[in-house]
């Protein structure tokens, strides 16, 4: 207790230890960790506008809804995220069938990318599940329908399968 007491009074410059130099560089220190704190002030940031999407593919409008999923007016599903993947006929959410039509029925439809993360031979289920459910798919490339995938950048939807001529 008595030596905290002292070490206060030398940093207060009351009792003189030390070499000056010394006693000034503790004085100074003592200084700075007593002193208010600065506000830090705000930065001016510069506006950046959004990048141009120029590869994107507009999104069109949803004009019913078909058993889970909302029908887009070009005939393509898509399943909300606040949607339940489930249906009796649909497979369970987070199986492998699962995934793969849950990525498959993203906002902007599955990239290769997302259906590889969802099961290794994504391809082979999405058919076999669009065939049981009657759906198709289609691939997207650069905003025109492809007949199937280009590179990674093509997207893929699931589309009711229309009724055939007679």
């Amino acid at each position: 207790m008595h030596l905290g007491l002292w070490a206060l009074e030398v940093m207060a410059g009351k009792v003189v230890f030390g070499t000056p130099k010394e006693v000034q560089a503790s004085r100074d220190l003592w200084a700075a960790m007593n002193a208010p704190r600065e506000k830090p002030q705000p930065t001016e940031k510069a506006e950046i506008a959004p990048a141009p999407d120029a590869g994107a593919i507009p999104l069109p409008s949803i004009v019913e809804t078909y058993g889970v999923f909302d029908v887009r007016d070009d005939g393509t599903l898509v399943c909300p995220n606040s949607r339940p993947l489930a249906g009796p006929n649909l497979p369970r959410e987070n199986s492998q069938q699962g995934r793969v039509l849950k990525a498959l029925t993203m906002q902007r439809g599955g990239t290769i990318n997302s259906l590889r993360k969802a099961y290794a031979k994504w391809e082979q289920v999405a058919v076999e599940l669009c065939r049981r459910l009657d759906l198709e798919l289609i691939y997207r490339h650069d905003g025109h329908e492809v007949d199937g995938i280009v590179d990674a950048n093509t997207k893929v939807f699931v589309r009711r399968r229309l009724p055939r001529a007679a």
